[in-house]
């Protein structure tokens, strides 16, 4: 049987306001969201993971969806819930190796009736 998943509020993650991926997970787990999305652009694969690792633990504590920005691999390798991928890999070829929420992005350009095709 699929979860029924309801996203009315999710938290991606950010480090340009001084507390790190933890500080803001902890702090919105604690206030009661229950969907973080851990997005990281510039820091190494393994600090990414070893991040990502920490995430898993503070998510599964707190009954939550982690899901990963842009790295299937990641995603893989710490048993996300999910991955969100940009417009570079297409949501198809995700699903072939990731058995999870797969998220697109969409933008009003890009065209969103794309992204609830992938969805299918």
């Amino acid at each position: 049987m699929v979860r029924k998943l309801k996203f009315d509020v999710y938290f991606i993650t950010d480090l340009n306001f001084g507390w790190t991926h933890e500080q803001f997970a902890e702090t919105t787990l604690k206030a009661g969201i229950r969907v973080i999305q851990f997005r990281e652009k510039r820091m190494s694969t393994k600090q990414m993971f070893e991040i990502a690792k920490r995430l898993r633990k503070l998510t599964e504590y707190y009954d939550a969806i982690l899901i990963i920005n842009d790295r299937v691999d990641l995603a893989l390798a710490v048993d996300a819930d999910g991955v969100h991928v940009g417009q570079d890999l297409p949501a198809e070829a995700v699903r072939e190796i990731f058995d999870g929420i797969v998220g697109v992005f969409c933008s009003y350009r890009w065209g969103s009736s794309r992204g609830i095709q992938a969805r299918r």
